[in-house]
């Protein structure tokens, strides 16, 4: 009896001493996202007009990507990082309004609650969950899909957008945005107004009818500014939270690259001494237009706010890594990746702004050759889709500063943690992304690529293009306008972007059938894993509710801040 409880006895011990190796092996977990940064805009990428020696440093001790994948715009791209799924499953991509974005803090729409995400995962595994930054994943008029409700433990930052209302420099308000509207369909306007008084002049219709018109015409008036004020057009959209509380609208976006950095510094100290591994999504707001810079770095670049924004990210991730070090905290899995390509001027502004120079889509490849990739942000050409992305893992990547040529994708980032943590795959839902771990602890330096293929969406209706090993395939046309309908191409359009990664020259279709036969076939494969067309469903169409817009000193919806900003211990 005695022998078998001595037995029993040391099997605990050493399945504690199993479990306690498994829990210290693993890594703490940083996913950065930046806003619309170009894949030209680091200087590891060949950007010669400025330098980013931190984010470089990720490069050079890590594997840079030269075909990352993201999707077009920001809320498709953020849902897929966190689902390792196409939007086109979940929702997060536009449908019959065209809307490319969550475009109000009071549209019901976000991550359901079985959605099986990045930061429930690693919840599951033991890690604790912060998000720093933006979300723009939804929040909902109580706020049900802000992050704190969908997985994270903690949250500081903004639920929605950094656009021209919450800028400090560009002064716009709901009525600017407004009058954007009404001048872009003026002579619409002026026509039909024009109508209605020749019908009052040939007594066609009388003064009662006229004053309807009018009546009509504010109530008209009347339901566009009601939801515009309840849109992201309104400055009171501008939400700074903590959690589920609101801590300043609009907020002040001058030092929010440093409250930033502040709230991720403090949040690497609180966790050095804890026993579990963290979890910690860093998303700036910068540099999306328009961008936003603190006085220390306005000017540093001499390009611009856009590139001053860059030198100061680049500075706020070299104090990150600094702080890991300094904390002894070695095991670290890092992500670094901007959402989509850089937008050349964006949103109502470029009607009334003169436009900065914004974002490259020019990089240089391993032998110093300069390539300028077609399209911009909300395209499916490589511009729009194809972003920086790194990944550093010290002591465990093997042949640091290795270049990666081969397709691969902003969904693959949640399978290569799934197979980090060895969990069980066939638990979770299906994946379209792929597992990374077989390039990081690969010891082939030269990485080029291999017979992958992605699905490039621009609506929940329409395949806009597929990435398949060194050809891209398009269907339709997106450049820039962030949605394909009514462009849908009569035949498609193939490209080598491995040699053309322009876009510029077409190859014959005739003599690629056997290449084009073997695509189709994927295509065929990979829609029956997906709803019929007349059953998917985009969350992006769900109305907007004025009512439920968030407002913290009704009918003002202002806040002073309830932020002390302690910047001590950042060295500018």
């Amino acid at each position: 009896m005695m022998y078998r409880f001595i037995v029993l006895c040391l099997a605990l011990y050493f399945s504690f001493i199993e479990a306690e190796n498994v829990t210290d092996n693993r890594p703490n977990i940083l996913v950065i996202l930046v806003d619309d940064m170009g894949i030209g805009d680091l200087s590891c990428y060949g950007n010669s007009l400025i330098k980013t020696p931190n984010i470089d440093s990720l490069a050079k001790e890590g594997i840079k990507f030269n075909r990352m994948y993201s999707q077009p715009v920001c809320t498709p791209s953020r849902a897929a990082l966190l689902t390792g799924r196409l939007p086109v499953r979940n929702g997060f991509i536009q449908g019959s309004r065209e809307l490319p974005v969550i475009v109000s803090p009071s549209q019901e729409a976000g991550f359901q609650k079985d959605e099986f995400t990045m930061q429930r995962f690693l919840k599951q595994h033991g890690y604790t969950t912060s998000l720093i930054g933006k979300w723009h994943l939804g929040m909902g008029g109580d706020g049900s899909y802000l992050p704190t409700n969908r997985g994270f433990d903690s949250f500081i930052g903004v639920p929605m957008v950094h656009i021209e209302p919450c800028s400090s420099y560009v002064k716009m308000n709901v009525n600017i945005f407004f009058g954007i509207a009404v001048n872009k369909y003026k002579w619409v306007i002026s026509a039909f107004y024009l109508f209605i008084l020749s019908l009052r002049v040939f007594d066609v219709i009388g003064r009662r009818g006229l004053f309807g018109v009018m009546i009509l015409t504010a109530l008209v008036v009347g339901i566009v500014q009601l939801f515009m004020h309840a849109s992201a057009a309104n400055p009171a959209a501008c939400l700074y939270m903590r959690d589920e509380q609101i801590l300043e609208q609009p907020y002040k976006d001058v030092n929010m690259t440093l409250r930033m950095t502040a709230e991720v510094l403090k949040t690497i100290e609180n966790h050095s001494a804890s026993e579990e591994p963290m979890f910690l999504h860093i998303n700036y707001l910068t540099p999306h237009y328009p961008a936003l810079v603190s006085h220390k770095f306005n000017g540093s670049s001499g390009l611009g706010p856009y590139y001053d924004s860059i030198l100061e990210l680049d500075w706020s991730i070299g104090l990150i890594l600094k702080s890991l070090e300094k904390h002894h905290m070695k095991n670290n899995f890092i992500y670094f990746a901007s959402d989509n390509g850089p937008a050349p001027l964006t949103g109502f502004s470029r009607e009334i702004l003169e436009p900065e120079h914004l974002g490259s889509t020019v990089y240089k490849d391993e032998k110093g050759k300069a390539h300028r990739l077609r399209g911009w942000k909300g395209s499916n050409y490589e511009g729009g889709i194809r972003m920086p992305g790194l990944i550093q893992w010290k002591g465990t990547l093997t042949n640091p500063g290795r270049i990666v040529n081969s397709i691969t994708s902003q969904m693959d980032v949640f399978p290569t943690l799934v197979e980090i943590l060895n969990a069980d795959g066939k638990t979770h839902p299906e994946m379209d992304g792929e597992s990374l771990l077989p390039i990081i602890k690969s010891t082939d330096i030269k990485q080029t690529t291999d017979d992958r293929i992605v699905f490039h969406y621009c609506s929940v209706n329409i395949l806009g293009a597929v990435s398949y090993d060194r050809y891209k395939l398009h269907f339709a046309n997106s450049t820039g306008n962030y949605t394909c309908s009514g462009n849908v191409f009569k035949q498609p359009v193939l490209y080598d972007v491995l040699s053309d990664p322009s876009e510029s020259i077409e190859l014959p279709l005739a003599d690629n059938r056997q290449l084009l036969l073997d695509i189709y076939k994927l295509i065929e494969r990979h829609e029956k894993t997906l709803p019929p067309i007349g059953e998917r469903v985009s969350q992006l169409d769900t109305l907007l509710n004025p009512l439920k817009f968030p407002c913290s000193n009704f009918p003002y919806c202002t806040m002073e801040s309830k932020v002390i900003d302690d910047f001590s211990n950042l060295r500018l």
